[in-house]
């Protein structure tokens, strides 16, 4: 089916709107929060634990968890539960103690739905989809992959995180986001961005990078994608191109250096329009050739062509669009430390210091 751009901004706008409105976690049960910290003098209790899984153990549906900046990671994890899992941001020129975990497996022991879900604020390796989900939040992470084997993927949403690669290749997802994200598309490996859901994918204001050897080699963004909007990204130093794209909408994007950047052409379903092949999108201080770090700056110059080049009439890239990315933002307040006071009656005191996000 080759769709119209009218037909796609309504029911691109429609989508959105619903899945927005699906994120707000829908628990009714009392709401604890769990703090983690593994520092070796940290003192245990029901709400205080050394171990990230164990913390996940002993949790309810609908639990917080405050993940403490440390020096040693907390390892790897199975997500089999309802969560919410909050780190400190991962922002090094803020903070250069982060909340450092390895890989995120989200499977459930039976392999039930799991709902409202929220990752944000942590630096982890890959995050492993092997259950159903619905309303996933994935929020101002840094990390390698999204890898997802089993299971659908209702209304799951990425935005403000730092990665390499996305993969969602069951047929049956159904509203996945991404949204003003930085995708470092790696020369070394087959990284390109893969999704075969016969459902919508969103894909707007990301800024994809490249860390080529050399500048105009063919480095494409893409291995295979269907039924996608892709809108408002730049494409720096990589390919927009491939012939694996189909029955998506292609709209106010922009290209620069890459030995094809040029975009798809209306066919195999496309629709193709108002893009910006190979122009420097003048950004104030964004290297080519080099993953993000944060002492970058995604701005764009004020004499850019991407100025006001977006659908909506901002501008395109990741700090424009409907969510703008801030880099300098914590998903959280900061929290300073943390005393714990082992009371008399044998109950815990425990004092909180933090900044405000």
């Amino acid at each position: 089916m080759k769709y119209s751009p009218k037909t796609f901004h309504k029911q691109f706008k429609l989508c959105l709107v619903l899945c927005l409105l699906c994120l707000g976690p829908t628990f009714l049960n009392a709401q604890k929060i769990l703090i983690v910290n593994n520092q070796a003098l940290t003192i245990q209790s029901d709400a205080v634990y050394q171990s990230l899984q164990e913390a996940i153990d002993n949790a309810n549906n609908g639990d917080i968890l405050h993940i403490i900046p440390s020096l040693s990671s907390y390892g790897d994890v199975r997500l089999n539960k309802s969560l919410q899992l909050y780190g400190i941001g991962v922002n090094d020129q803020i903070h250069p103690l982060q909340s450092t975990v390895g890989s995120i497996s989200i499977a459930a022991n039976n392999e039930q739905l799991l709902a409202d879900i929220v990752l944000s604020g942590l630096n982890f390796t890959d995050l492993l989809i092997q259950n159903s989900t619905e309303n996933l939040q994935v929020k101002a992470n840094r990390f390698s992959q999204i890898i997802h084997t089993n299971g659908q993927s209702k209304n799951a949403y990425f935005l403000h995180n730092i990665f390499e690669r996305f993969n969602f290749d069951q047929t049956d997802n159904d509203n996945i986001v991404l949204a003003n994200n930085v995708i470092n598309v790696s020369f070394t490996g087959s990284n390109a961005q893969s999704s075969k859901s016969s459902s919508q994918i969103l894909i707007f204001n990301n800024l994809f990078l490249s860390n080529a050897t050399a500048v105009d080699v063919f480095l494409p963004a893409f291995r295979e994608i269907n039924s996608a909007v892709i809108q408002g990204n730049i494409f720096y130093g990589v390919s927009p191109n491939s012939a694996a794209i189909t029955n998506s909408l292609i709209q106010n994007n922009s290209s620069f250096r890459s030995s094809r950047p040029d975009f798809p052409t209306s066919t195999n379903g496309n629709t193709v329009t108002n893009n910006i092949e190979n122009v420097d999108p003048q950004l104030v201080n964004v290297p080519l050739l080099s993953f993000w770090q944060f002492a970058f700056d995604a701005n764009l110059a004020t004499t850019s062509p991407l100025k006001n080049a977006g659908q909506d009439g901002t501008d395109v890239g990741p700090l424009a669009g409907f969510y703008p990315w801030n880099p300098s933002q914590s998903p959280l307040p900061f929290i300073e430390s943390i005393d714990v006071q082992l009371q008399p009656d044998n109950s815990l005191r425990i004092r909180i210091k933090a900044q405000k996000n």
